[in-house]
């Protein structure tokens, strides 16, 4: 199977929740806000920003928390997750997740 992934620099934007899986397995999940700077003329640049989900498995979910706090600014590597599902008016949905594999805080 191919995965596409990812590595994303930006600020956390909320608390990050415990997760759990029904076979016991824990985690987090959260947003992370990332900027990208669009070219305007004249040396201006304009801010454009993709709020995106994470989740985060296979580690210690209090300290992961920690390192993921609201505002903070990280740098987040894995894989993108893409679900699928039919909602209950019966329209065809999908999402699109990072599954974080490496966490590293950056100094502002």
């Amino acid at each position: 199977m191919d995965y596409i992934t990812f590595e994303a620099r930006g600020r956390s934007v909320s608390d990050p929740e415990e997760i759990k899986t029904k076979g016991g397995a824990q985690g987090v999940k959260g947003s992370i806000a990332i900027n990208k700077f669009v070219p305007k003329g004249d040396g201006l640049f304009e801010t454009n920003t993709i709020f995106l989900n994470y989740e985060c498995w296979d580690s210690d979910p209090e300290t992961i928390k920690l390192r993921l706090a609201k505002g903070r600014t990280i740098k987040l590597t894995g894989e993108i997750k893409e679900d699928k599902w039919i909602s209950s008016s019966n329209e065809k949905r999908k999402s699109v997740t990072l599954k974080v594999k490496t966490i590293i805080n950056i100094q502002d």
